[in-house]
């Protein structure tokens, strides 16, 4: 995912405006308002922005309250720009910051996150070059705990965890013609400490003073001739991770810590991989109405700081928020996939049709696997986990298929939809890949008249039973979801939004939520986290 922030932009008239929005959900009582206003005068643009996002728990089709997901969330920045038609440099000051806001599907609930980005960037055009450059630097710190946002009877478990992060990245595109060439990364830092409030002497250092870094060279060849189009993409990348010896307070008292710990701080935790991205798209245009894409590549990734530096069991995964409890793998060997996909496009008469399809083969899958170590075992055993993982690597395939189509019915309505089915595997055994979306489908039937336009979306989510065994994973249901919006035209900037998600307030699991860890709530703990019950939701948005 990639997340540009607003700019300001020159366009050499003076002018003001601006966007308004207004945002409320009646599920949790959510309200958003943000806004913007930029000013341009011949050379010089700037633009100011904030918002600000507040929710109270929501609650599933049941009536259940689900604990823990309400959020206080702000953010604001402002961006200056100058330049002319052969040059141009922009600075940017982006804070974020995140108060009481609920996580149940991990271990703690958010105290606060505190982010700063810094950002200088500009283009260029020199003879026949344009050049992209940008720097930029963040810093960040986050406090988690899981006392005050959740039930916790028992004091000599309450933590804390305290984190931190400085990041410098940087960029230079340059495109000439044909070619683009470039060089762009990121050098990180990461820490993170779990403390006990009602001990002093309690302290876990979860991951110390990491560093994270990627520096990788990009060059691509793009052409056309006529009905056929070509581009050839390559990417080295330079990957480097380190981390310091860390220590945990209750070592001396558990031989087990004791070892894992031993075990981390005599290993060699400097990593350096190189790797590759090669890829080849085609395009022909076979007829004025249809054209064939098709690809192959080998694209490469190394595995993240958390897959390496877990060394002792818990369930800070980066995100995957399964109520399973993993421990890293310092040596882990890069991923490789070998892609090949094929996809054709068939447009006419406002009828359109763009099936593809995929495989992929993957050598060294990164993939929590269960462990065999006792000392683990015993570990995760004291939180009430039998089974614990290890990011390990394995051999694995993806394979499947997607489909978008739509079809106008008259000048005033138009069906369309999309359809995706993935199927993951491994190759070592006869186990599926772990946490795969089922095949699910979407039809849309969107009516335009004048200055209203309305929408109503069907969702069909076929069960999954292709889970992974060897990772305890259960099936899922399936299920049908509506949605409805209706927007209309207050004028030429201004639209007023009416809409309902869930309208007929189905109870339902997505095959991907997490699972439930905030005690107090009406979700049993260990359940997976529900959907969200029939939303109605209010919004207005205005520009000038």
């Amino acid at each position: 995912v990639k997340v540009e922030l607003k700019r300001a932009q020159l366009d050499g008239d003076f002018e003001v405006g601006g966007d308004l929005a207004l945002n409320y959900n009646d599920i949790n009582q959510a309200t958003t308002i943000a806004g913007d206003l930029r000013i341009t005068n011949n050379n010089f643009a700037a633009l100011v922005y904030l918002s600000e996002q507040k929710s109270d728990d929501y609650k599933d089709a049941d009536g259940h309250r689900v604990k823990s997901t309400q959020y206080d969330k702000q953010q604001y920045g402002l961006d200056l720009r100058y330049g002319d038609d052969a040059w141009n440099i922009g600075t940017t000051w982006h804070h974020a910051s995140t108060q009481n806001s609920g996580t149940p599907a991990l271990p703690m609930d958010i105290d606060f996150i505190e982010s700063d980005r810094y950002n200088l960037d500009g283009q260029l055009y020199l003879n026949n070059w344009q050049i992209n450059w940008q720097l930029g630097y963040q810093d960040a710190t986050h406090g988690m705990d899981n006392f005050k946002q959740r039930k916790n009877m028992m004091m000599d478990m309450y933590r804390v965890n305290t984190a931190d992060a400085t990041t410098f990245d940087y960029k230079i595109i340059m495109n000439q013609g044909d070619w683009l060439w470039g060089f762009e990364g990121f050098d990180a830092d990461h820490n993170s400490l779990i403390t006990n409030p009602n001990a002093t002497m309690f302290k876990i250092d979860n991951f110390k003073n990491v560093k994270d870094a990627r520096h990788s060279f990009v060059a691509q060849w793009s052409t056309n001739t006529g009905v056929h189009s070509h581009t050839l993409g390559v990417r080295i990348k330079q990957n480097y991770a380190d981390a310091d010896n860390v220590i945990h307070s209750m070592s001396m008292m558990n031989p087990n810590i004791m070892a894992l710990q031993n075990e981390f701080n005599q290993q060699d935790k400097n990593i350096s991989d190189t790797t590759t991205d090669i890829s080849i798209n085609n395009r022909y245009q076979w007829s004025d109405s249809t054209l064939i894409n098709y690809g192959v590549g080998i694209k490469q990734r190394a595995a993240s700081y958390q897959e390496r530096y877990l060394w002792v069991p818990m369930q800070a995964t980066g995100g995957l928020a399964d109520g399973k409890t993993y421990v890293g793998n310092i040596n882990l060997e890069a991923e490789t996939a070998y892609q090949i996909d094929l996809g054709i496009s068939y447009e006419r008469n406002g009828f359109s049709i763009a099936p593809h399809i995929f495989y992929q083969k993957i050598h060294d899958y990164i993939q929590g696997t269960p462990s065999m170590d006792m000392r683990v075992k015993m570990i995760a055993g004291m939180m009430n986990d039998t089974s614990p993982l290890v990011f390990t690597n394995i051999d694995a395939k993806l394979y499947g298929a997607d489909v978008n189509w739509q079809f106008p019915i008259n000048q005033h309505f138009k069906l369309s939809g999309i359809a995706s089915y993935v199927r993951g595997t491994r190759e070592d055994n006869n186990d599926d890949l772990y946490r795969i979306m089922p095949l699910n489908t979407r039809f849309n039937l969107h009516y335009q008249q004048g200055t209203w336009q309305s929408n109503l979306a069907i969702h069909f989510y076929h069960k999954q039973s292709h889970v992974s065994q060897l990772s305890n994973e259960k099936a899922s249901k399936g299920y049908m979801v509506i949605d409805w919006q209706c927007d209309y035209f207050i004028s030429k900037g201004g639209v007023a939004r009416l809409g309902v998600n869930n309208l007929l307030n189905k109870q339902y699991n997505d095959h991907l939520n997490g699972i439930n860890r905030a005690a107090g709530s009406d979700i049993a703990v260990g359940s997976k986290m529900p959907a969200m019950g029939r939303n109605v939701y209010l919004a207005i948005d205005y520009q000038f």
